[in-house]
């Protein structure tokens, strides 16, 4: 159900450019907004010291990241080494908000998987994710048709707001 044939681009290789987080999802791995808050990709040295300091402390091993200015603070984006995309958010005083992680849609809950198939039988998502707060509370966020919908911990779908 889920490629993952998704390419990155790191910071080093491209100059800032403002990204359009509706035009653009499936470049920059945007949400709902996980915001829907338009991201600018930043160099590594621009981003804040405690930002980068509290990255760089729990995921020493991700040198091949990149950065994104948003309006409410940093993103930063990597593949693990399973070549699955990862998000991390913090916000403007560098604290983590969440992290995304993109998983195997045969990792989803069983009620959001029934939804899907029902709702959408012909459906194959590339994009699944799922979404972990600092407090461990789980969401899942699901590319479908072109938009994201996202589903709580339970596996019940989150209206868009």
């Amino acid at each position: 159900m889920l490629a993952c044939g998704m390419q990155m681009t790191f910071a080093q290789e491209q100059p800032a450019k403002p990204i359009d987080p509706v035009v653009d999802q499936k470049q920059n791995i945007n949400t709902m907004a996980w915001e829907n808050t338009p991201m600018t990709m930043v160099q590594p040295t621009q981003v804040p010291p405690a930002t980068a300091n509290a990255f760089k402390t729990k995921y020493p091993n991700q040198a091949a990241s990149t950065w994104y200015r948003t309006d409410n603070g940093y993103v930063v984006m990597y593949q693990d080494q399973s070549k699955m995309n990862q998000r991390v958010v913090y916000d403007a005083n560098g604290n983590a908000v969440y992290m995304g992680k993109q998983i195997q849609g045969t990792s989803l809950p069983t009620p959001v998987s029934t939804y899907l198939k029902k709702t959408y039988p012909d459906m194959t998502s590339q994009e699944v994710y799922e979404v972990v707060t600092p407090a461990g509370v789980k969401s899942y966020q699901v590319m479908v048709n072109g938009k994201w919908m996202k589903f709580d911990d339970k596996g019940n779908l989150v209206p868009a707001k």
